[in-house]
């Protein structure tokens, strides 16, 4: 399991306004890359030790990224 400076959590806001918390083995610093992936590709992927969640961005109204406090 990563360590908490390892780790984030990415809160998604919906379209239909329901929002997910997705916890992911990546420092919060990530969130450029995330940005600049899912522009090209369309899609939000992001991953943790044990899963990968791959949401589309038509589905997204919003996202944020944050450390987890330790």
């Amino acid at each position: 399991m990563a360590s908490d400076s390892e780790l984030s959590d990415v809160d998604v806001t919906f379209i239909d306004g329901e929002v997910k918390t997705y916890r992911i083995s990546a420092s919060h610093r990530i969130g450029g890359h995330l940005a600049q992936t899912a522009g090209a590709t369309g899609v939000l992927s992001l991953f943790n030790d044990n899963t990968s969640y791959a949401i589309p961005l038509n589905q997204v109204r919003e996202w944020v990224i944050r450390p987890v406090d330790g």
